[in-house]
């Protein structure tokens, strides 16, 4: 007999194995909480009396947006986590995913949702689909290497002009790993202009500290000699993989290339240090983006969104290549950087992406 029952934050905690996506470890539900200010709600999957699972999802109150159940917000992990997934059987897994719809439409009718999202990777993708009441999307990808290997082995796999564009970088720009968050202030002025470049709404400044000082996170930055800090990368390291989250460089810096450099250098030093796999992190298929992550040689993964919703409006689903948003990007792209600084945050936890 499955049962999902409610549970608080310490004994989710206490419950998750290990090896739980990275957005239901300790630091990340901090970062929710504090920079976010999202209140999750937790649960454990029972099977009887055994716990054989965790489950959280975040409801999002937006002005903007409209409400929406969004299983892990800023995430392409979460959804239900199943302990040995293997030694369930089918039947009981469809269970599982009867029992999670019917609680999230629960939830969606007393909190006035139109729209529940669940994201990432997840142990029961069949069974979602088979559930017929999920909508399936996959917008994004991932790709991933296997760190695990020797370094050289790798850097070998890269494409010529990874190369080509390495060796111009080498000459100019030098690499350094950022030990203080005295100079986040700096690093987060690089983050702001390369946002309001691509008209996107930024995090706060307060997920950048938040994560350095956890101890999970690592910033390596890129130096000009005489220009200092001209472009930074933000990874966190969970589970012994490594998440390339935030890739920012000045845009007068970037025939010197100081993204791909710090991506080699990240790379390295997760080879160096006993990190399994490395994670380029979501990107939009057929992207610039995309073409470029592509070039490093990782295995491509797919991102599945699965949604439920409770109105026929199509415009329910937020992607950011909408028409509709066509003029919110060049407000953007136009704004004073304080005020992007003060608005951009806001847009983004009302956003949850």
């Amino acid at each position: 007999m499955i049962n999902i029952i409610e549970i608080n934050r310490s004994d989710f905690e206490t419950s998750c194995p290990k090896d739980v996506p990275y957005c239901y470890s300790p630091v990340w539900l901090d970062v929710y909480a504090n920079v976010f200010c999202y209140r999750p709600k937790y649960y454990h999957i029972m099977n009887d009396r055994s716990v054989i699972g965790v489950f959280s999802f975040v409801c999002i109150k937006s002005m903007l947006f409209g409400n929406r159940i969004v299983s892990m917000p800023l995430s392409d992990e979460g959804g239900v986590v199943l302990f040995d997934p293997s030694s369930i059987s089918l039947e009981f897994k469809q269970e599982i995913v009867g029992q999670v719809s019917r609680l999230l439409k629960q939830e969606a009718r007393l909190q006035n949702v139109a729209i529940i999202e669940i994201r990432g990777y997840n142990p029961l993708v069949h069974e979602y689909d088979a559930d017929k009441l999920f909508l399936k999307k996959k917008v994004y990808v991932r790709f991933v290497l296997d760190t695990g290997r020797d370094y050289n082995s790798l850097q070998a796999n890269y494409q010529t002009n990874i190369h080509k564009n390495l060796k111009k970088a080498q000459q100019h720009i030098a690499v350094d790993e950022c030990v203080s968050v005295a100079a986040i202030p700096e690093i987060y002025n690089i983050y702001l202009l390369q946002m309001r470049q691509f008209g996107s709404p930024p995090l706060s400044i307060d997920y950048f500290s938040c994560l350095l000082e956890s101890l999970v996170a690592k910033i390596f930055l890129a130096k000009k000699t005489g220009s200092g800090i001209v472009g930074f990368l933000l990874v966190f390291i969970y589970n012994n993989r490594m998440y390339a989250d935030i890739n920012a460089s000045l845009l007068s810096y970037n025939s010197c290339f100081p993204k791909v450099f710090l991506f080699d250098e990240s790379i390295k030093w997760a080879c160096m240090n006993g990190i399994r796999t490395y994670d380029f992190m979501r990107t939009r298929t057929g992207s610039g983006v995309y073409e470029h992550k592509k070039k490093w040689g990782g295995t491509e993964k797919p991102i599945y969104y699965y949604y439920l919703t409770t109105k026929q409006q199509r415009e329910l689903l937020l992607d950011p290549e909408q028409s509709r948003f066509v003029l919110p990007k060049r407000i953007l792209q136009h704004m004073p950087l304080g005020g992007l600084k003060r608005i951009g945050p806001w847009i983004r936890r009302e956003a949850g992406k």
